[in-house]
């Protein structure tokens, strides 16, 4: 595997164990439980694979996208769920600008 790929997850399994933190810090004990065994699962496996050659990897990878579908897209949905909170709670900006009661006001007598 090259060292790219290898970084990439590290990267990976350190964001998982970032958004288990998080969840743990906002009492969330039993999502960040199942967080943390998928981030300890994920790091033995990359620790596997390591020494394996990539076109290996990516054909036993569609051969079990193909035999099990619906379980590949569903553990693809959970790594998106979680990448996406992730994301979220290590944003330090918010989305929606916070206007004062009175520049609203004003806005509903302009427009």
């Amino acid at each position: 595997m090259d060292e790219k790929l290898s970084r990439r997850l590290d990267a990976f399994g350190r964001a998982l164990r970032r958004a288990a933190e998080s969840l743990r810090d906002d009492n969330e004990e039993q999502m960040s439980k199942a967080v943390f065994k998928l981030s300890d699962r994920a790091d033995q496996y990359f620790a596997t694979i390591r020494d394996k050659d990539p076109r290996d990897l990516f054909s036993k990878a569609e051969q079990f996208v193909r035999s099990r579908p619906v379980l590949a897209f569903s553990l693809m949905a959970v790594v998106g769920t979680i990448a996406s909170v992730a994301l979220s709670r290590s944003s330090s900006y918010s989305t929606a600008p916070e206007w004062s009661a009175d520049l609203r006001e004003e806005d509903r007598r302009v427009g």
